[in-house]
């Protein structure tokens, strides 16, 4: 007991915001049943947005998840958990789009952080999902059917110089005035401009991105990507900015 209590504070205190001495992440080797006795809640969801924590939480990041699937815990729909940003304070590198299987602790207000919200790590076994993912035998899971967007986002030209297009479609099963939001995100998930928020009817829709920002500046040169979400679900599409 008191071995796994010292072991659950220090997987807490890397998600504190501080830089570790180490350049690298070093977990304790713990069993899948240790891991999973520790968290508070164990479920495999789809990351929707990923934000800074700071100043709140500095050096940290929130990761908005929909939740798919549960097996420890009574998570929200959405929920959302707190990260270390980086690799090198064991950090989860959550990504827009992406699907995880996810560990995480629910904290008591330590370390300055919020009190009863979901935190993670690499260290608690929080990892990228993929369909022969070996941890869903240990859970004594059956492989989860992949989520049926019905949505789709394409860029042109890609990369892009100058104006990007912008493609989508809205499937007839959102409905008509179903709410959708169209991101323009940075390499860091975040937030470079909104391009549309409102209802919307069912069909093709385009729109022409100019390569500004929120507050009308032109955008460096870099990777972005497109974020589309709309009636629950969320699509995105990688663009390669590579001059006005």
């Amino acid at each position: 007991m008191i071995r796994r209590l010292l072991v659950l504070l220090a997987l807490t205190a890397g998600l504190a915001g501080r830089a570790p001495n180490a350049s690298a992440c070093t977990c304790a080797p713990l069993s899948f049943d240790d891991r999973f006795a520790m968290c508070h809640a164990v479920f495999l969801g789809e990351v929707l947005e990923v934000v800074s924590a700071a100043p709140e939480v500095p050096n940290s990041m929130w990761a908005r998840i929909r939740v798919e699937a549960s097996w420890k815990g009574d998570p929200a729909p959405i929920v959302r958990v707190l990260t270390s940003e980086g690799g090198g304070s064991c950090g989860v590198p959550f990504t827009v789009g992406q699907r995880y299987l996810v560990f995480a602790i629910m904290g008591a207000g330590e370390f300055g952080l919020p009190a009863g919200e979901l935190r993670t790590n690499i260290c608690l076994r929080t990892h990228d999902y993929w369909a022969e993912d070996p941890d869903l035998a240990l859970l004594g899971a059956p492989p989860p059917p992949a989520p049926q967007l019905g949505l789709a986002v394409t860029v042109r030209p890609n990369p892009s110089q100058g104006p990007a297009r912008l493609v989508w479609t809205i499937p007839q099963s959102a409905g008509s005035g179903a709410h959708m939001r169209l991101d323009v995100l940075d390499v860091f998930g975040r937030r470079v401009v909104t391009l549309a928020d409102g209802p919307v009817e069912p069909g093709p829709n385009q729109m022409l991105w100019d390569g500004r920002d929120a507050r009308g500046r032109s955008v460096a040169a870099g990777l972005y990507r497109v974020r589309l979400e709309c009636a629950g679900r969320v699509v995105s599409q990688s663009l390669v900015k590579i001059g006005s």
